[in-house]
C-alpha cells in the first residue's frame, strides 16, 4: 500500500465507524446525525485548542518534562472536558445515559480523534497503525465513561459512584498519556489504559437502558 494511502487510512479509519455508532436514527435523518456529530467533534477540537493555549500561558516551559504525571493528567482532563462540553452543547441529552447517548458520545470522540490524528499525519510509519487504532479507541472509551458518569450525576442518588466514573475516565486517559511515550515499558503495558477504557465503555453501554428513562 502506498505510504500516502496508508496515512489517509489513519484519518478515515475512526470516522468510518461513526455511522454504525449512530444507528438507529431516532427522530432524525442520517445526514443530520452525521453533521451534528462532525460539528461536535470539531467544536471539541476548538475547545481543546483553547484549553491548550490557556495551559501554555499558565504552566511554565519545561513543566511536561519536570512533572510528567501532572502534565499527563492536565492534558487528559483538558481533552475530556472539551469532548464532554461539545457533546452536551450540541446534543443536549436530557436522560440518564441510555445507550444511544453513549454511542453518540463515542462517535463525537472518534471525530475528535480523527482530527487529532491529522495533526500527527507525518508520524513514522512504525507508529502509524498504533496511532490509527489505539488513539481513537482510547478517546471513544474514555469519553463514554466520562459522559456516562456526568449524565448519571443528574438523576443518580449514588453521587459518589457517578463521580468516580468521571474520575476513572480521566484517569485512564492520563495513564495512557503518561505511559505511551515510554519506549522502555512493554507495548502491552502501554496499551492497557486504552483496552481498559474500551472495556469500561462497553460495560457501561450494556448496563444502560436502551431508551430514555
Amino acid at each position: 500500500m502506498p505510504e500516502t494511502l496508508l496515512r489517509l487510512v489513519v484519518l478515515v479509519l475512526p470516522v468510518a465507524l461513526v455511522p454504525f455508532l449512530l444507528k438507529p436514527w431516532p427522530g432524525r435523518s442520517p445526514l443530520t446525525a452525521l453533521l451534528r456529530t462532525a460539528a461536535a467533534g470539531l467544536f471539541a477540537i476548538v475547545i481543546a485548542l483553547f484549553l491548550l493555549e490557556v495551559r501554555r500561558r499558565l504552566i511554565p516551559t519545561g513543566f511536561a518534562s519536570e512533572s510528567p504525571r501532572a502534565h499527563a493528567f492536565i492534558a487528559a482532563f483538558s481533552e475530556e472536558a472539551a469532548k464532554l462540553a461539545a457533546f452536551l452543547v450540541v446534543f443536549r441529552p436530557r436522560d440518564s445515559a441510555p445507550r444511544p447517548s453513549l454511542r453518540t458520545a463515542a462517535a463525537v470522540a472518534l471525530v475528535f480523534a480523527a482530527i487529532e490524528n491529522a495533526v500527527y499525519f507525518t508520524v513514522p510509519l512504525s507508529l502509524l497503525w498504533t496511532r490509527a487504532l489505539v488513539v481513537p479507541a482510547l478517546h471513544a472509551g474514555c469519553t463514554v465513561v466520562v459522559v456516562a458518569g456526568v449524565l448519571r450525576l443528574r438523576t443518580c442518588h449514588k453521587m459518589a459512584t457517578a463521580s468516580m466514573t468521571v474520575v476513572a475516565g480521566v484517569a485512564m486517559h492520563a495513564t495512557h498519556n503518561y505511559l505511551i511515550p515510554m519506549s522502555s515499558v512493554p507495548l502491552g503495558v502501554r496499551l492497557t489504559p486504552a483496552v481498559l477504557a474500551v472495556g469500561a465503555a462497553v460495560f457501561l453501554h450494556y448496563r444502560s437502558p436502551s431508551h430514555s428513562i
